[in-house]
């Protein structure tokens, strides 16, 4: 399965090209979201205390928010996928290729 590299303002990671097409559509994309997000091996990609610091640095929830744990998964890969989305299609963007792979179930 081809991988894309993504960005946040702390970590780079590796997702699913495939999940970032399905994901990053016009409308509702809780479906979607909620495939990939069970089929992400989680442990390789990002612990959940890594996903709550990263989701707690954009302000968006509170700490009550944040303290359940497959809800921040699929926050996360939400905002993953889009921001690799946005790398694909920005012609400014910089991609690093060298990145480890993080596997899928």
């Amino acid at each position: 399965m081809r991988t894309v590299p993504v960005f946040t303002c702390s970590s780079a990671y590796e997702i699913p090209e495939e999940c970032v097409r399905d994901i990053c559509r016009p409308g509702r994309n809780d479906d979607a979201v909620s495939y990939w997000s069970s089929r992400i091996e989680w442990d390789s990609l990002a612990d959940p205390d890594s996903i709550r610091a990263e989701l707690g640095e954009t302000g968006a929830w509170s700490a009550d928010d944040l303290r359940d744990d497959d809800a921040n998964r699929c926050r996360f890969l939400w905002i993953l996928a889009w921001n690799a989305h946005d790398a694909l299609h920005d012609e400014d963007a910089v991609i690093v290729r060298r990145m480890p792979r993080h596997g899928l179930t």
